[in-house]
């Protein structure tokens, strides 16, 4: 178990090693590439900035405390991007049927997903996400708890990944689901930067209990903050969530491929 989990890493290292080196062929163009990326979600971050700028709080969250729930929102959103960024492209490829050919590679499905597209410029959002997160422990440097918040951004990143690979999951029962894709995974990213209490309560319900994406920045950013909450429950149930969504992925994907049946099919 181990070494194939260090052996898929190493594998994925080296892949990203060779997309980083290819981009700097250009180096400009990579550079430009990355500070775009990083302009286009810093100008999303300034719009909320502006809006919670004109409050002293929102339901008790100072704005320095919703900075941190969007750095942390940012970030997984990010790193899952940049993981998984190749499953994007499976409804065109079960489609076309060249998605055959990852199930004759003697790698998994998933991961040769995973290394045929690897967005490097990803970077400049994973870069925005870290920059909000640390200027939000420098004005709640007294409550910060660096351990947990590295904790929280992996769990944050694997419950985001999961719901990338469930929604891609779907296209093997319902060919045209991008949109699906979008309104789970960039759809609730616009919906998580702020703390959920904003919400109406089913909604509040549907982020925690359906579609858990609360856990990737909201009750983290309570554990980080010292807020108000039984922290030691928020830390369990946040990995219980990470581990019971990234089974509930493999599930689906596994059945998936059990349904493919080709381009012809």
């Amino acid at each position: 178990m181990f070494r194939e989990v260090n052996h898929k890493f190493s594998v994925w290292i080296m892949c990203l090693m060779i997309s980083l080196k290819s981009q700097f062929q250009y180096r400009s163009s990579f550079i430009l590439k990355c500070f775009v990326m990083f302009i286009t979600y810093f100008c999303e971050f300034i719009s909320t900035y502006f809006l919670i700028s004109k409050v002293s709080d929102i339901n008790k969250w100072l704005k320095y405390e919703i900075m941190l729930i969007y750095g942390m929102a940012t970030f997984a959103y990010a790193m899952s991007r940049l993981l998984l960024c190749g499953i994007n492209n499976i409804p065109k490829q079960l489609k076309n049927g060249k998605f055959l050919i990852k199930l004759i590679r003697p790698e998994s499905e998933l991961f040769c997903s995973m290394i045929e597209e690897i967005p490097v410029d990803r970077l400049g959002q994973i870069l925005l996400g870290v920059v909000l997160i640390i200027f939000s422990c420098v004005k709640n440097f007294s409550s910060i708890s660096i351990l947990w918040l590295v904790v929280f951004l992996v769990t944050g990143t694997v419950i985001y990944c999961s719901i990338f690979i469930i929604t891609a999951s779907v296209s093997f029962w319902i060919i045209n689901s991008r949109e699906l894709l979008g309104i789970l995974t960039h759809g609730t990213l616009r919906a998580i930067v702020y703390p959920i209490t904003i919400y109406s309560r089913i909604l509040q319900e549907i982020f925690t209990y359906l579609v858990p994406v609360a856990f990737i920045s909201y009750y983290p950013a309570i554990v980080i903050l010292n807020k108000e909450g039984d922290h030691t429950t928020i830390k369990l149930v946040t990995f219980l969530v990470a581990v019971l969504m990234w089974g509930i992925a493999m599930i689906v994907w596994k059945l998936g491929i059990k349904k493919y049946e080709g381009a012809g099919g």
